[in-house]
C-alpha cells in the first residue's frame, strides 16, 4: 500500500475517533435529561442527530474559511522547513 493511501487510512481513523467523541458527548448530555437510561433507538437518533450536526457545523463557510486558513499556514510552514 502506498505512503498516500496509509496516511489516508490513518486520517479517516482519527475522523472516525473524533466523531464517536462527538456522539459519546451527545449521549451523556441526552442521558442526563432523562430519568430512565437511553433504549437503544433513542442513542440512535442522538447518534444520527449528533452527525447531521457535526457535518452541517463544518460545512458552514465561516468553518470552511478557518480551515483554509489554518491549512495555508501549516502548508507555508511546511514549506520554509523545507
Amino acid at each position: 500500500m502506498g505512503e498516500a493511501k496509509e496516511d489516508f487510512i490513518k486520517m479517516e481513523m482519527e475522523l472516525h475517533k473524533l466523531l464517536v467523541k462527538f456522539c459519546l458527548h451527545a449521549l451523556k448530555i441526552a442521558q442526563k435529561s432523562k430519568s430512565e437510561p437511553l433504549t437503544a433507538l433513542q442513542e440512535v437518533q442522538v447518534i444520527e442527530k449528533e452527525i447531521e450536526y457535526v457535518i452541517e457545523d463544518i460545512s458552514r463557510p465561516a468553518f470552511t474559511d478557518l480551515v483554509i486558513r489554518a491549512t495555508q499556514l501549516e502548508f507555508s510552514k511546511l514549506q520554509s522547513e523545507n
